[in-house]
Order: structure tokens, then sequence, then C-alpha cells
């Protein structure tokens, strides 16, 4: 694919966040209204997203790719854990409570809130749903291990809450990947209604990143230098790792194009919060989460040049 037309494509996500961003400078949203979008998001829009696929998607075509997708997103998910342990002493050899945060943040990263958005753009409707294949194990591997990452540095903290694995968006998954597989369509009524529900993903998930980054300070962002270490660690050595070693295995197309694409995604928000819940710096946690995502602007295009 030509780079300005990524250049172009990925602009039009960036530009969503700069309208959240500036919404939030102007009608400065409360945290509590920012968590209702959020739930929103993730509980409407990214449920509906997957049973809208159930009508679009040729379920034949695709079955042989499943077990695959799943197989190569776990892979990439255990060998980030494994990586994020050394890595993170090279960014906090003596603090462990920072370290703690860095190994959390390295590992789980924005594969839904930017992660999908991505993909639909430059992939279409097929690339969104093998992304969503792509996050089933994701979101077991990510909302449970990262809290055990985090409580090691804090052992007063909660290590594994299970209700963060009890979540629509892998109950949907499923039961799209039932329907296809059964070859059941949905009536066109609720077709129109989980195709409208759907639409409210991309716009309102980055603009809910540009609202976010509208709460760091720009002294936050510039200062110090292991932000940008973390940056490069997570948007360049780990893409670029699963890059390699998929096409070393002969994967070619969407099974290598978007595991390759998830893998270049910031730091996830939830990383702050669930930083703050283990008693630990919430404020260094959002520090990589930003920065993340602003060293993301030039890290997807480029990663996408190599794999589309």
């Amino acid at each position: 694919m030509d780079f300005f037309l990524i250049l172009e494509r990925i602009g039009s996500v960036f530009l969503l966040m700069l309208v959240g961003y500036v919404f939030a400078k102007l009608a400065k949203p409360t945290e509590q209204a920012r968590r209702l979008l959020g739930t929103l998001v993730l509980n409407i829009a990214v449920p509906a997203s997957m049973l809208a696929s159930v009508n679009e998607v040729d379920f034949d075509a695709l079955k042989g790719d499943i077990a695959l997708l799943m197989l190569i997103s776990t892979a990439i998910a255990l060998v980030t854990l494994a990586l994020c342990l050394p890595l993170s002493r090279l960014l906090e050899p003596h603090d462990r409570a920072h370290r703690a945060v860095v190994q959390g943040a390295l590992f789980f990263h924005n594969f839904a809130f930017l992660g999908w958005p991505v993909c639909h753009i430059l992939l279409g409707d097929t690339g969104l749903l093998y992304a969503m294949l792509c996050s089933i194990p994701l979101n077991v591997l990510m909302y449970g291990l990262t809290p055990v990452l985090l409580g090691r540095a804090n052992r007063d903290a909660r290590v594994i809450d299970k209700k963060m694995l009890i979540n629509l968006p892998v109950y949907a998954a499923l039961a799209a990947l039932v329907l296809m597989a059964c070859g059941v369509k949905l009536p066109s009524a609720a077709a129109n209604v989980v195709g409208m529900l759907s639409g409210m993903q991309t716009p309102l998930g980055m603009m809910i990143v540009g609202m976010m980054l509208a709460e760091a300070r720009p002294a936050d962002v510039v200062s110090g230098w292991k932000p940008y270490a973390f940056s490069v660690m997570r948007l360049g050595l780990f893409p670029l790792i699963a890059f390699a070693a998929l096409k070393w295995l002969g994967f070619s197309g969407l099974l290598l194009s978007v595991p390759v694409l998830l893998t270049v995604m910031p730091a996830a928000t939830m990383n702050a919060v669930l930083a703050q819940r283990a008693g630990l710096d919430a404020v260094f946690a959002s520090r990589l989460v930003v920065v993340s995502t602003l060293v993301s602007l030039a890290a997807i295009p480029l990663m996408s040049l190599l794999v589309l």
C-alpha cells in the first residue's frame, strides 16, 4: 500500500483523537463522564461491531484462520511477557515499584481502542474481525496477568480481579463465532441496529484517547528519557520481533499484518487505572501511556509499510 495512502488513513484516526483533545480542553469533562464514555464503547459499540460482522464476513473463508490467529496472538503475548521482565530492569534497575509499572505497560497495550480502528481503516471489515479474534486471548491474558505483574511490587495489592475477566467484548466475539459457524444471519432490523451502534466504536474510542492526552501537562510529556526509551521497546522492538518471526514462519496477508499492527500499539490507558489500584505510581504510568501514544503517530504508519 502507498505510504501516503497509509498516512492519510492513519491520519483520520488521529484527527478523531484531536477532536477528543480539543473537546476535553474546552468542555473539561469530568472523570466520571470519561469513564461513562469508555463503558459505552466497550460494552455497547465493541460488542455491536463483533455482532455486525456476522452478516458481513464469509465464515467459510475465515474458519481456517481462526485457530491460527488465536495461536499467533497468544504466542506474541507470552513472548512479550517474557521480554518485559528483563527489559524493565534496563529502565528501572533499582526502583521495584516503577519497574512493575513498566512491566505492566510493556505487556498491556492499546489493542482495542486504537488497534481495532487502525485495522478497520487499513484492512476493512475483515481486518477488523481478525483483530477482534486476535483480541480474545489478549483480553484474558492481559486483564488477568497485568494485575499480577503490578501486584509483585505491592504485596497488599489485589493480585487478580476476576471481574476484569468477565467482559462483554469477549462474550460478543464468542457469540459471533458461534453464529457464523452455524450459518445464522441476523435479521435485517437487528443487523441495522448493531451496524449503527458499531459505528460509534472508532470515533468515540479515539476521542477518549484524545481526552486522556488532554489531561497530561506538556512538561510531563517531554521531560525525562525513560518514557521515550519505553516507547522504543513497546512500539519498535516488539512489533519488529513479531514481524520477523511471523515472516520466517511463512505467514502472509492478514495473518501477518493484523497481529503485527496490534503489536505496534502504545501502552493502554488501563495501565494507569491498574497502577493506582495496586498502590503504585499512577502518574508515572500515565506518562508512559501519553508518550507512547504520541510516538505511535510515527510508529504505526512506518510499521504499516512493512506489512501492507
